[in-house]
C-alpha cells in the first residue's frame, strides 16, 4: 500500500475553507520518519538571534530563535520531501 505523509508548515498550516493549502509529501515514509525528518530540518534551520540597547533611561536585552525558511526547505527537499498541494482526494496514508 502506497503511503503518503503530510506535513504542513508550523507557520500559517492553519487555513480557511476554499483556500489551497500544501504540505511536504513523500511516497513511502513512515510517520516517525516524516516527524523525525521535520524537527531536524527545523533545528538545521534555526539561529540564535540577541538584540541588547541601553540608554540614559535603562536596557534591555532579547535573545530568540529565527528559523530560515529557505534553509527548512532545502533540508526537506534533500530529503526527499516534495511541496505539493493538498486536495480533498488526496489519502493521508
Amino acid at each position: 500500500m502506497r503511503k503518503l505523509i503530510l506535513l504542513l508548515l508550523a507557520v500559517g498550516s492553519a487555513g480557511l475553507a476554499g483556500c489551497a493549502q500544501f504540505a511536504w509529501v513523500k511516497d513511502g515514509a513512515t510517520q516517525r520518519e516524516a516527524s523525525w525528518d521535520t524537527d531536524t530540518c527545523l533545528r538545521e534551520a534555526q539561529a540564535p538571534a540577541s538584540n541588547a540597547r541601553v540608554n540614559m533611561y535603562g536596557g534591555f536585552a532579547q535573545n530568540s530563535v529565527i528559523a530560515d525558511p529557505s534553509l527548512y526547505n532545502s533540508c526537506m527537499a534533500a530529503r526527499g520531501y516534495s511541496w505539493q498541494q493538498i486536495t480533498q482526494n488526496t489519502p493521508l496514508q
